[in-house]
């Protein structure tokens, strides 16, 4: 779906704060939002949060790319993808080396 610009705005998966990505996804996907300037915000690119519940590992990963094969996926800065949270930005790249890579 395109704005009056005539280029898609995704959907932040991050408007669907505090909720477990599935359940974010499901909204997206069904019931996109919509901005009175920009129009009916696109689904066909969804940006995962670190707002939303759950952590992203290669397993949850491949199973949305399976389930959802019409979806492009972008990772926010900050997306849970270890055991336990960890509180990592770029101005610590130094320090946090392994981190990132």
């Amino acid at each position: 779906m395109n704005t009056p610009y005539n280029q898609p705005v995704y959907i932040s998966l991050g408007s669907y704060g505090r909720m477990p990505h599935e359940q974010a996804i499901a909204l997206a996907l069904t019931a996109p939002p919509e901005d009175p300037l920009l129009g009916t915000l696109s689904a066909a690119c969804l940006q995962v949060c670190p707002q939303n519940h759950g952590r992203l590992d290669v397993a949850t990963a491949q199973a949305w790319r399976q389930r959802y094969p019409s979806v492009s996926w972008r990772v926010h800065a900050n997306v849970q993808v270890e055991r336990h949270k960890r509180i990592v930005d770029w101005c610590d790249w130094p320090e946090e080396r392994d981190w990132f890579a």
